[in-house]
């Protein structure tokens, strides 16, 4: 998380957990990607969980928190919105896809 004099927030979820950050087999890559993009429930609840996280930081107005994603990131913040979720401000996907 990084805080900064003009009151802005940046904070990077990590979808896949702290066991798989650092996973070099591409085949496996592949496969986490897959599963998170065949699972929008999954996915959506993961990047759920970072929202609310963030919210609750003592720093952040939980009333002006937006979502940004780029390509995989993208994808689940565009999911996230497509899954009813209206609990952040604004959802900005850059490269992201629909399945």
């Amino acid at each position: 998380m990084i805080a900064n004099d003009w009151g802005f927030v940046a904070f990077a979820a990590d979808i896949y957990g702290a066991d798989l950050q650092f996973v070099e087999n591409i085949t496996e890559r592949i496969e986490l990607a897959t599963y998170y993009r065949s699972n929008p429930d999954v996915f959506g609840s993961r990047i759920h969980a970072a929202v609310e996280y963030v919210k609750s930081l003592d720093q952040v107005d939980a009333d002006q928190v937006a979502l940004f994603g780029y390509c995989f990131g993208g994808t689940g913040v565009l999911q996230y919105g497509l899954n009813g979720n209206d609990d952040v401000e604004a959802i900005v996907s850059f490269h992201g896809g629909l399945s």
